[in-house]
Order: C-alpha cells, then sequence, then structure tokens
C-alpha cells in the first residue's frame, strides 16, 4: 500500500484525487467513493473539499457516465490490475484538455493526478496556425514568383523548368509529350495601332483561351511578350492537333473587344522523340519562326 503525505501533495500544482472502487459490489462499476482531493483538484473540479470528499463520484458528476466514460473505464482497469496508466483526454465535465496519471492500489483504492495541459495545447495550436499561415504566405510567394502576374500563367523561366522535368518524365517513363510554341499575329500592330491597353487585354483573353482548352495536368507559360507554350503531357501529335484546332476556334469565337480584332496565332507543335531539352526547345523555337515566314494563322505540325 502507497502512503502518501497529504500535507505536501495539497498545495502541488497539479490536481491529485485518492478514490476506491468496491469490486466486490460489481465487476462492471463504473462509479468511486472520493476520499481526499487537493487543493488544485478543488480548482479543477469546482467543487470544495467538504463537498467532495466522502462523496460518491456520480453524486458529484450524474452525466459521468455520458462525458467520461472511457476515462472511467481506464481508471477502473489499471484499479483492478494494481498498474499505473497514463492518458491524455479532453474533459468534458472540467472543459480542460488532461493528462492523467492512474496509480492503481490494493483493495480498489488509487490516486488520479491530472495535469492540465489547456494552455499548453492551445498555445501549440495558436503556433501551427501561425505556422500554417506563414506556410500559405510562403506558397502564394513561390506561386507569384513562378507566374506571369498578367495573364495568370507560369512565366518563362518557370514553364522551361517545368519542361525539362516533363521531357525527363517522358524519357524515364516512355510516355507521350507534345509542346507547342504560340505566337499571337500581328501584335506589335495591335499594340502600336490601338495602345498598349487593348494589347493586354488581347494577352489576358488569349491567355484564357488557351488554359481553358488544355487539361487541368498541362502546363501554360508565357515565354514572351505575345507568346505562350503550351506543355500537352501524355499527349502525341493526333491529339494536340485537335487540341490546336479547338484553340484557334475558341480565339474565332470568344475574343471580343471594343476594336473588333480578329486574334490569330502562328506556332509550332513538335512531339518529343528522345531529344534533350536544350534541343527539343531549339527545334520548336526553329519551327515556330518558320511557321512566322509563312504568314499568319499559320501551325507547323512534327512528330
Amino acid at each position: 500500500m502507497i502512503n502518501i503525505d497529504e500535507s505536501i501533495i495539497d498545495i502541488l500544482p497539479v490536481g491529485i484525487l485518492k478514490g476506491q472502487f468496491e469490486f466486490d459490489k460489481s465487476e462492471s462499476v463504473d462509479d468511486f467513493k472520493v476520499f481526499y482531493i487537493n487543493q488544485y483538484m478543488e480548482t479543477l473540479s469546482g467543487f470544495k473539499k467538504m463537498q467532495i470528499e466522502g462523496k460518491r463520484w456520480k453524486e458529484l458528476y450524474p452525466d459521468s457516465t455520458n462525458l467520461m466514460n472511457d476515462w472511467i473505464n481506464a481508471v477502473r482497469d489499471a484499479v483492478k490490475a494494481k498498474e499505473h496508466r497514463h492518458l491524455n483526454q479532453y474533459v468534458d465535465m472540467f472543459n480542460k484538455h488532461l493528462s492523467m496519471d492512474i496509480i492503481g492500489l490494493e483493495g480498489g483504492s488509487f490516486y488520479l493526478i491530472l495535469n492540465d495541459n489547456t494552455e499548453r495545447l492551445q498555445h501549440r495550436k495558436a503556433i501551427m496556425e501561425k505556422e500554417s499561415e506563414i506556410d500559405y504566405v510562403n506558397s502564394e510567394l513561390r506561386k507569384k514568383a513562378n507566374m506571369d502576374i498578367m495573364t495568370s500563367t507560369y512565366n518563362y523561366q518557370f514553364i522551361l523548368k517545368l519542361l525539362k522535368e516533363e521531357i525527363d518524365s517522358a524519357k524515364i517513363q516512355n510516355t507521350k509529350l507534345s509542346v507547342a510554341l504560340l505566337d499571337i499575329d500581328n501584335f506589335t500592330v495591335i499594340n502600336r495601332k490601338y495602345g498598349a491597353d487593348v494589347g493586354n487585354v488581347v494577352l489576358i483573353e488569349t491567355a484564357a483561351v488557351f488554359r481553358n482548352c488544355i487539361r487541368k495536368i498541362d502546363y501554360l507559360g508565357r515565354t514572351g511578350a505575345d507568346e505562350f507554350m503550351l506543355i500537352l503531357t501524355n499527349v502525341d501529335m493526333d491529339i494536340a492537333k485537335i487540341i490546336i484546332n479547338r484553340i484557334q476556334t475558341q480565339l474565332f469565337l470568344n475574343i471580343q473587344n471594343a476594336e473588333d480584332i480578329e486574334v490569330t496565332i502562328s506556332g509550332a507543335v513538335i512531339e518529343y522523340t528522345g531529344e534533350n531539352d536544350e534541343e527539343f526547345y531549339y527545334n520548336i523555337r526553329e519551327k515556330l519562326n518558320n511557321a512566322k515566314s509563312m504568314g499568319k494563322n499559320v501551325i507547323v505540325f512534327q512528330s
């Protein structure tokens, strides 16, 4: 039997309760008698020593079976086994997050030591929420660093990084990859004739058409003043032609502006055939130049 000097533990900054189960009456008993609580336990429980000592738990908390059944079961099991057990639990009746040490003694007696972790956990939660906010801000900053702000597409540096990654992936996994490099026809003339504001609208609306015509797993980036790259993952040339045809149709149907400007594109679409990323990029840019030299609204395909 453990004997603890209650005059010492009475002033400890943890809640301490001594109680006893009466196992001889029922093996499934879920109630116990309270013999002692210290000062801190008064604060946790909301009862004075004279109100709680000598009472049964269910007299004090009639709904304790519903509110803390897991805790009562854990205490009972530890006492029956005469063991020391530890658990952490939010306790409705105290409105606290508590760590509990249960020390099972002889004859159904036990000590229950309760440590209030509420403030620590709330502080930890606040830190985690702050860290989450910081992570979100950093994530947004990284996104902005990779984006062309005007068109909400990836910028030149990031789209080329993605191109290299997709080429490496296609090479390793032996999957299809098609890439389009598209240029808005007469964009310099549009800017000079109608002004930069109209030119910006054309850029934004053209990028929106590109975005709406590709899948979520594809990539769209701005590689020049009026030039965009589409990385079409796991797409062969036949499918790429369908996508480009859809883009040309949607440009004709959807771009509306006060100046009634017809927006067309020229460009090159090539399918990856095993070359490295630098060779691939040089090849598609050369094909774009060929397309532009052939006139307007011209797309060169190479598989």
